[in-house]
């Protein structure tokens, strides 16, 4: 991804709880998080590049 760039995706409550720590190692940011009955809808953002 390029720096700015933004992303949404679906995952499992287990996988959003790791989310945190794997989007801070690639240079990125959480900056949306939904609970739905469903699953997660996480959205990222990537800050610097690597």
């Amino acid at each position: 991804m390029a720096v700015g760039q933004e992303f949404c995706f679906l995952c499992i409550e287990k996988m959003a709880e790791k989310m945190d720590r794997v989007m801070a190692l690639a240079g990125g940011e959480i900056f949306n998080r939904e609970d739905r009955s469903y699953g997660v809808v996480i959205c990222v953002r990537k800050k610097a590049q690597l």
